[in-house]
């Protein structure tokens, strides 16, 4: 019997499926379902006293497993209220909000020039819990302790600080703050109070705070950071703070560790509950393999997976839906770290144990398993392309989207493709000061043999080579670890010792070119001439690149001019020629870079998985790791696309959690208020241009038109964009584009845009010329002539890359080429409309200070990067949005199960059963809506249908089941009595046998018995007969020796013996004679 219509709403309205906050909770709830589903028939209050116990031993047992280390968990209860240590009283809590300061004379601490901002963001007590300790409304004195200032003094009366407890609403008063610091504010009604228990515990999803804003969401990350947990949900969302440290669990096991990662599989094992990077890579991997089978479910991941954008997402039914896991944040926020793990559990969850580690490649080669190979070609391309920074050690340099192609069938990893984004090529050949070159070169003097290191030329060091800043640079045990891993990576992907050493060889030439320095010779025109001293430079880079010296040496002296038909050699002056130089080690170092992903993707790239393996339909997981925003000092043409480029993820990620989100509101009638948010789309059109203007990008392409210098150009190229967005100074702007300023000072080569993230100020020094790539054909024409045949297959790896198609774009010049930032704009586009037609999981790193010091949570900083990552809003709309939505049929499918036999009166359908539903549960309107081919829900009401549904199929599986069991029970019964006949037949059948056994046995051995018996008797008769007839014969030998003898014989012995006795005599051996004679 299933449960009754009126039971499920009394348990309902008892809290039975209340909208629980945290989801350990809702765990709890449901297996009190599971346990409390057969004991139907007990009353209500036993069920509920069931129910508070099972919680209590589950809060007992997370305790106790937290104490034995095997994973960090909450307290067992959280705290009610604040609880003052000193006397033990409730106290209220409240976050401290640094804009209420007043100074000592009572007035504002603001100045002119500062905004609330200002303030805010650069105060240390950030949001931090704080307690009122008394008005200050009637203090004539207002000296009762001094701002910033350790309280523990006595105040009058004989009491101390905590023992203030005047209730305080509004008007000035002096506040502590968790660490004991004293201030004074304006308004006490300015403060927020905190909410007990879920501001003090550090909720892993932020989404189930009670209250939710910037002060309490970086509290709870506050909270979680101190205790380790970097990790914290916001919904689908999942937020990394970067530790700057090793992070270890209490029993000693490294939150990376193998059994951690294997337990996230699946959802279930080490804290499920707990946000973790495993848990959005398997969340990516198992909707890419449950999208094959169209596997209909309620979770919050379905509002980007349900969306129609255009028909960009229209897939057939069965079609892999591919996924990707988009990583962002500013430099140094951990993203590369993440890549790393996130495609080390990719590949860890997909190897079959008793696959070889080893395999072969199309031309025989002996390479690694492809997954170890997919592993491999992140730290590769890390030596080649990251380098370190002011701000972070590790920093990437280029962009990469990693495709990983699984097949839906057997979920193992078919192949990889790694496409990659502006290499920054300036850092080849000159670093501000406190940054390095590329990890390569490093790596390269840290753990290279010494012979090695005399074959390639590097023998003097670092400080010998102008690439490398002239200084000495230390040997570091971890530039050595990192080079081994390196040449280790270049033999997983199949290249010989040889190869490698050719990979070497060219990077090595790279730094070889940096140290030849030129000279004016004393013609008229100021030649330039390669000096004497840096001869064996440039004889030993041209060694090492297989080429020609008096190639490369006229290459970079001397620029063919074609004029009517005629080619005219003209000289170089000394700062041309240092320009070619460094535009010959850029592009052998880029080519380089470029033919090592080649060589990846061919070693990653499986044939047959482009579509289908077989049977088996091929999707894959793109893990997408570029470069995050940067502002620095003075920021140049590199910063321009880099801050363009997040500009452009960033636009995607509004895209999706607020502009689609609306739009599919408003396209299925659902009522809705809607939510602002900072949207950057203003200012990707002032760099990219649109909405029919002209953008910075493409001013920069129209500035290299034209004579004149680099310099001149640039100067060019800076006025012509205030010309156009500028209208002012940063001061005082009138017109013009909002998010482009006109600097103050220096305006003749500097300008700022307003990107999402704030402010930057960029000089222009350079732009046009490295926005063109200006190379001669002489110089790309060097790399044909080498002879070593990698070094050809690199510098052919340049030429391909430059050839990209220009999609309608026709204002390129056959005469300047196709510049970096339209290369750069298409290689964009092609990666979002790549991201559009996936289902996108973000994971947004937060940086936790600017000094890249571990335990230190630096609240402005961290509250700057959530508000321009747009992470308050995402978590407005999907907490005050209907974060849940399903079709129609398929909705009514899954849970017209609810519906009793009395509710299918009328006209059915979804509006039927939502009435029914409303009705029962008590819920509005502002619950759920029902949209022209969807119903809309949120969280809590999708989280009761859940449970209702499941505990509905649960109580008619146990009806079903005790009619099976009845049917089988009474089977059982009927085989049961056959069994115990039969049993019994064999019983009395063994008795028997045995019975009969027994009688012939002592029968048998009766008779034997008998037998034996005779014939010992016998044999015993006879054998004294033989003694007998012995005994006598023996008496008469005794007696005669003779008697057995006939008269022959005797006399023959007579004979013989006188014989004897005659010899004896002759001998006179007259002893013998005489025992003769006796003896006759």
């Amino acid at each position: 019997m299933l449960y009754d219509d009126e039971t499920l709403t009394t348990w309902m309205k008892f809290g039975k499926f209340r909208n629980v906050k945290d989801q350990s909770q809702q765990n709890s709830n449901k297996r009190y379902l599971s346990s409390t589903a057969t004991k139907r028939h007990l009353p209500l209050q036993e069920l509920l006293h069931v129910q508070a116990v099972n919680d209590s031993r589950r809060r007992m047992s997370q305790f106790k497993t937290a104490k034995r280390g095997s994973r960090r968990a909450e307290p067992p209860t959280a705290r009610a209220k604040a609880v003052d240590l000193v006397t033990g009283k409730a106290v209220v809590e409240y976050f401290f909000d640094p804009t209420l300061i007043l100074d000592e004379s009572g007035n504002s601490r603001k100045n002119k020039n500062q905004t609330d901002d200002d303030i805010l963001l650069n105060s240390k007590h950030l949001f931090v819990p704080c307690k009122i300790l008394k008005s200050l409304a009637d203090d004539d004195s207002n000296g009762s302790g001094n701002n910033n200032k350790k309280s523990g003094k006595k105040k009058k009366g004989g009491k101390k600080d905590g023992q203030e407890k005047a209730e305080v609403t509004s008007g000035p008063a002096l506040v502590k703050t968790a660490d004991g610091t004293l201030y004074k504010i304006k308004e006490a009604q300015g403060l927020m109070a905190l909410t007990a228990p879920d501001d003090y515990v550090g909720m892993s999803d932020v989404l189930h705070l009670a209250n939710v804003s910037e002060a309490s969401l970086l509290n709870s990350l506050r909270i979680r950071y101190k205790r380790d947990d970097i990790y914290t949900s916001a919904g689908p969302i999942l937020i990394s703070i970067n530790p700057y440290k090793q992070i270890k669990l209490p029993d000693g096991e490294s939150l990376y560790s193998d059994d951690i990662m294997m337990s996230y599989r699946g959802g279930d094992g080490y804290d499920e509950e707990e946000p973790h990077l495993f848990q959005v890579a398997d969340r990516a991997y198992s909707h890419l393999m449950d999208s094959v089978h169209n596997v209909p479910h309620l979770e919050d991941d379905d509002l980007d997976v349900n969306v129609e954008t255009d028909g960009e997402i229209g897939l057939a039914p069965g079609d892999p839906r591919n996924q990707s896991i988009i990583i962002s944040g500013e430099s140094g926020a951990g993203k590369t770290e993440a890549t790393k793990y996130i495609m080390k559990y990719l590949a860890r969850i997909t190897k079959k144990k008793d696959l070889s580690d080893t395999c072969r490649s199309e031309d025989g080669k002996i390479v690694a398993s492809l997954e170890d190979r997919v592993l491999s070609s992140n730290p590769l391309l890390e030596s080649f392309g990251n380098a370190q920074t002011l701000r972070n050690d590790n920093s990437s340099r280029f962009g990469k989207f990693i495709h990983i192609n699984f097949s839906t069938t057997t979920g193992a990893i078919v192949g990889a493709r790694i496409s990659n984004y502006l290499l920054e090529k300036t850092r080849i050949t000159t670093q501000i000061e406190g940054e390095r070159n590329y990890h390569i070169f490093y790596q390269l003097f840290a753990g290279a043999q010494p012979e090695s290191l005399e074959k390639l030329g590097l023998g003097d060091g670092t400080a010998a080579f102008k690439y490398l800043g002239s200084q000495v640079v230390s040997k570091s045990d971890k530039d050595a670890g990192d080079f081994v891993e390196t040449m280790e990576c270049l033999a997983r992907i199949g290249l010989t010792e040889e190869e490698q050493y050719t990979v070497f060889s060219l990077a090595a030439s790279v730094l070889h070119l940096g140290n030849i320095t030129f000279e004016e010779d004393d013609s008229e025109n100021h030649a330039a001439s390669i000096s004497e001293v840096s001869l064996p430079s440039l004889q030993k880079a041209c060694e090492l690149l297989g080429l020609e010296e008096a190639a490369v040496k006229e290459a970079i002296l001397t620029k063919n001019l074609t004029i009517n038909g005629k080619t005219i050699k003209k000289t170089s002056s000394v700062a041309m020629a240092e320009d070619k130089r460094d535009a010959l080690a850029k592009m052998t170092y880029s080519s380089l870079f470029l033919w090592l992903v080649k060589s990846i993707n061919q070693t990653l790239t499986n044939p047959a998985a482009t579509g289908t393996l077989g049977d088996a339909k091929i999707g894959f997981i793109g893990v997408l790791d570029i470069y995050g925003f940067e502002t620095f000092e003075v920021n140049g043409y590199e910063q321009l696309l880099i801050n363009y480029c997040n500009e452009k993820l960033q636009r995607h990620f509004n895209r999706h959690l607020f502009e689609v989100e609306q739009n599919l509101y408003s396209s299925e009638g659902v009522d809705w208020t809607y939510i602002t948010f900072n949207d950057n789309r203003p200012c990707l059109e002032l760099i990219e241009g649109g909405s029919g203007t002209t953008g910075i990008l493409s001013t920069l392409d129209d500035s290299y038109a034209g004579m004149g210098t680099s310099s001149e150009k640039d100067v060019k190229f800076v006025s012509q964009l205030h010309k156009l967005f500028g209208s002012g100074t940063e001061s005082k702007k009138k017109d013009g584009h909002d998010y482009f300023i006109t600097p103050k000072f220096g305006n003749d080569r500097q300008f700022i845009i307003v990107h999402y993230a704030g402010e930057v100020r960029y000089t222009v020094d350079g732009f046009v010329e490295r926005n063109m790539e200006s190379l001669t054909n002489e110089l790309r024409d060097l790399g044909k002539t080498s002879t070593v045949e990698l070094a050809r297959a690199a510098y052919a790896c340049t030429a391909t890359d430059q050839d990209i198609p220009q999609k309608g774009d026709n204002r390129r010049s056959s005469i300047r080429g196709f510049s970096v930032a339209s290369q750069f704009k298409l290689s964009l586009q092609a990666l979002v409309e790549d991201l559009e037609r996936t289902q996108p999981h973000y994971i947004r790193c937060i940086k936790p200070n600017l000094r890249k010091a571990p335990n230190s949570f630096a609240a402005g900083d961290i509250l700057k990067q959530l508000r321009y990552s747009g992470m308050m809003e995402a978590i407005r709309i999907r907490r005050e949005g209907y974060a849940l939505r399903e079709d129609h049929q398929s909705f009514y499918n899954r849970f017209s199960v609810l519906l009793g036999p009395s509710d299918m009166d009328g006209e059915g359908g979804i509006e039927q059963l939502v009435r029914v539903l409303s009705k029962r549960l008590s819920v509005t309107d502002a619950d759920w809506q029902i949209g022209h081919s969807k119903i809309f829900l949120r969280r809590h009401l999708s989280d009761k249908l859940e449970r209702l549904a499941k505990l509905r199929v649960h109580m008619a599986a146990r009806t079903v089941g005790r009619f099976g069991k009845l049917v089988v029970n009474r089977r059982l019964s009927a085989f049961l009595v056959a069994w115990v006949r039969f049993r019994l037949h064999m019983l009395e059948k063994y008795r028997k046998m045995k019975a009969s056994t027994k009688i012939a046995s002592w029968h048998r051995g009766t008779k034997e018995t008998r037998a034996y018996k005779s014939t010992r008797a016998a044999i015993v008769t006879v054998q004294s007969l033989q003694r007998r007839r012995t005994a006598i014969s023996t008496v008469r030998k005794m007696r005669d020796p003779f008697c057995d003898m006939t008269y022959k014989d005797l006399k023959k012995l007579l004979k013989a013996e006188k014989e004897r006795m005659k010899e004896a005599v002759n001998s006179k051996d007259f002893r013998t004679a005489a025992d003769i004679e006796a003896y006759m």
